[in-house]
């Protein structure tokens, strides 16, 4: 959802979005279409997912991080924080275990990122919202070349 200034009003758009794994190399995972991009759509008549670009995961025994920033450690734990900067414990990722997926949350000031982690495939849910206006979006796994 979001505020269209040439009608004026709250609305929507609904298109596909292909997240692919691109290249694996020493634990750095690089993927076309992470969900973030997202947040960066054009609300301009006629509506057009934003251009899928190349994002960086980096995986460890320890964990992984979104770039350079700290994302979550291993093993998943409900309650666990992940902070991105030693600088602030302010805004950092919280674990909330659902049965046999995880929530991962970051709250802001501005806005909340939201993951659903589900072991054994991935990423299944991505969440986003801005505090103080209709920017929303939502993006949930509809297929999976494993399943």
């Amino acid at each position: 959802m979001f505020y269209d200034h040439a009608t004026g009003q709250d609305t929507t758009a609904q298109f596909p979005w292909t997240m692919t794994v691109v290249d694996v190399h020493d634990g750095h995972i690089k993927i076309s279409g992470f969900p973030t991009q997202l947040v960066d759509f054009d609300a301009k008549a006629p509506y057009h997912p934003p251009p899928a670009k190349i994002f960086e995961l980096v995986s460890t025994d320890a964990g992984v991080s979104l770039g350079a920033e700290k994302w979550f450690t291993f093993p998943l734990v409900d309650g666990q924080r992940t902070c991105p900067s030693p600088d602030t414990m302010r805004y950092c990722w919280e674990v909330h275990a659902d049965h046999e997926r995880f929530d991962l949350l970051f709250v802001t000031n501005p806005d909340e990122n939201n993951f659903e982690i589900t072991p054994g495939v991935g990423i299944t849910r991505y969440g986003y919202s801005h505090h103080g206006t209709t920017m929303q979006v939502t993006a949930k796994l509809v297929s999976h070349p494993g399943g």
